[in-house]
């Protein structure tokens, strides 16, 4: 079952949402493993309290506001960002167990998103939001990210058929055991940094056939060693800075 908001401002927690995007406000909030449809005639919404587990949101074409406003709005499934996302008390929190595609149209400045399953992330060329990786995860071949952080399993960049840019900006970081690998063609890092501070298990691995790192600005990767068994390996047929 998918459920659409008011076509007027509302809190999350009323009883204004409609099983069609016709503005009927005769059904309550969204429950656990519901879908939740966000359209361009959605009015704004302020979330006055956390959500249940959805199965999945869909943004595409919104372009009202969603103030999360403290709250943690929680998906199950494929969550398709697009409008703007606020957190007006700060502290909010999109948690994503499946998919994650953030269109060019989003603007979500400081927002959290944690990815807590094995799903693709797109980001269609949008650095909005702080992502961190819980689990195991495949980005697309082309994305950006104000800041990524791997916290457990691996972090990997070779996902999809067609050569292209693997991170764009911004930083990848991991914490723990994590293993990253990236071995698409054509990798390219601008004014970005590959950073692991913790002394755990862990490797870099840069493959593939020809990489460019632009050190423009705080362009840098920093690998520190702890215990045995991290190594950065730099394995690119051309391998340029």
């Amino acid at each position: 079952m998918a459920k659409y908001p008011a076509h007027s401002a509302m809190n999350w927690s009323e009883a204004k949402w409609s099983l069609a995007d016709d503005d009927a406000q005769d059904q309550a909030k969204p429950g656990g493993a519901e879908d939740v449809i966000f359209t361009l005639n959605s009015g704004d919404v302020t979330m006055d309290e956390g959500s249940a587990a959805l199965g999945g949101l869909d943004m595409a074409g919104h372009v009202g506001t969603l103030d999360i406003d403290g709250q943690t709005l929680d998906i199950d499934g494929v969550a398709e960002l697009e409008g703007t996302i606020e957190d007006t008390a700060t502290g909010g929190a999109i948690e994503v167990s499946g998919a994650l595609v953030k269109s060019n149209a989003l603007s979500a400045p400081g927002i959290a998103i944690t990815l807590n399953g094995t799903g693709t992330v797109t980001c269609g060329g949008n650095s909005d939001g702080l992502l961190t990786v819980n689990t195991a995860q495949s980005p697309s071949d082309s994305f950006q990210l104000a800041a990524i952080t791997a916290d457990a399993d691996t972090w990997d960049a070779n996902s999809g058929t067609d050569q292209g840019q693997a991170l764009v900006g911004g930083t990848l970081t991991t914490v723990g055991y994590v293993d990253v690998t990236i071995d698409k063609d054509a990798f390219i890092v601008l004014n970005a940094s590959i950073t692991k501070y913790a002394a755990n298990d862990g490797a870099l691995y840069i493959g593939g056939l020809t990489h460019r790192i632009y050190r423009a600005g705080a362009t840098h990767i920093h690998w520190k060693n702890g215990t045995a068994g991290q190594n950065v390996t730099l394995n690119a047929t051309s391998f340029g800075v």
